[in-house]
């Protein structure tokens, strides 16, 4: 089955550093196929016989150690649930005034996300968050504060490139 992956925290400091080459060769090592990066913050395609996203989750969890990194949690969908998420496309013509953002949770949220006064939520599903902020508000996190108000890990990314990403599937 194919999935993408989202790992959190990576290449984003001076924690959880590595090239996505090691990357690669590890997840290979370890009979994943298919593997592929894009840009540097941990997004992967991957190919496992393994039936079940968390499963696959657990398995790159696992293997992050042997990068030198700590804490890394990894968000798994599979390449038919990423289709569906491109095609909501919640967000519409906004006329570039936002930025666009998906967070992908590990668990399904347990709660609805209170109001934020900068950051505005498009759509919550079990297992997504959109969000969106003025393009002039920068010191607001979407995942520290989705994170921090639902209580599971999470990633969040740019909605261009998770686009992006799956036009590499």
């Amino acid at each position: 089955m194919r999935y993408a992956a989202f790992l959190r925290a990576v290449n984003a400091g001076k924690f959880n550093s590595f090239r996505m080459e090691d990357l690669r060769a590890l997840l290979r090592a370890e009979g994943f196929e298919d593997v592929r990066t894009y840009l540097q913050t941990g997004n992967v395609w991957l190919q496992s016989g393994e039936a079940d996203p968390e499963a696959v989750a657990r398995q790159v969890e696992a293997l992050m150690p042997a990068l030198g990194c700590r804490d890394v949690a990894v968000m798994v969908r599979t390449e038919e649930h990423l289709r569906e998420l491109v095609g909501l496309d919640p967000f519409g013509a906004d006329g570039g005034t936002h930025r666009r953002f998906i967070t992908f949770l590990r668990e399904p949220a347990p709660a609805a996300l209170p109001p934020h006064r900068e950051l505005e939520v498009v759509l919550a599903r079990p297992g997504e968050v959109f969000s969106r902020l003025d393009k002039n508000v920068r010191n607001v996190s979407p995942n520290a504060f989705i994170e921090s108000r639902l209580k599971v890990r999470a990633t969040t990314r740019f909605w261009n490139v998770v686009q992006e990403m799956y036009g590499l599937s």
